[in-house]
């Protein structure tokens, strides 16, 4: 039972990770055709795509905030209704998927085996990074960038259903710690460099 329960949790953050980075991906993939479409320049679209990748930065701290207070599977489940809801609108995009990896990554910190699972969740990032930008404009090419985002919120329906289905106290983790917001130097040095970057 246990072993089925680490399964379904994996899948569930590997979901999630490859969702996060493929669906963030589709949008600088495709500016040029939103550019003729919406006969819009590449400077304005900059500007929209900059908000949705702000929104996902800044999304992270309150995520992990609600993460700890409310559990993992709460945040997670609004992460995948909201990506549903934003393929269908996209300025809610960027403050979606912000709540994705402080949510995912808790799971992954509980798991027995956590270099095994923190591997596969980082190579279904990869993925969604590398296919994201490729699926984006073969998609957005054939059928249309708007079904390139609804095809992705497939993926997201599978993730609550799986949530859904997973046990609630033994599977996406609830923690009840407390905030430390204290920094050494070096975690500030980190902290920027990786914000900068």
């Amino acid at each position: 039972m246990i072993i089925k329960q680490l399964h379904r949790d994996i899948f569930i953050t590997s979901i999630g990770h490859f969702l996060v980075h493929s669906i963030t991906m589709i949008l600088p993939a495709i500016l040029i055709l939103l550019e003729k479409e919406f006969s819009i320049s590449l400077i304005s679209l900059g500007k929209l795509a900059t908000v949705q990748v702000l929104f996902l930065g800044l999304v992270g701290f309150p995520s992990g905030i609600l993460s700890d207070k409310f559990g993992s599977r709460f945040v997670l489940i609004i992460y995948f209704l909201g990506i549903i809801f934003s393929s269908i609108g996209l300025g809610l995009l960027g403050l979606i998927t912000g709540l994705y990896h402080p949510a995912g990554l808790k799971v992954v910190s509980h798991s027995p085996n956590i270099s095994r699972y923190m591997s596969y969740h980082g190579i279904f990032g990869s993925l969604g990074l590398a296919t994201g930008p490729i699926y984006g404009v073969w998609m957005s090419n054939w059928l249309g960038w708007r079904v390139a985002y609804l095809l992705l919120s497939i993926l997201a329906f599978i993730g609550i259903i799986i949530i859904f289905l997973s046990n609630k106290e033994n599977s996406i983790v609830k923690s009840k710690t407390k905030l430390n917001f204290k920094f050494n130097t070096s975690q500030i040095i980190i902290i920027a460099i990786a914000s900068l970057w």
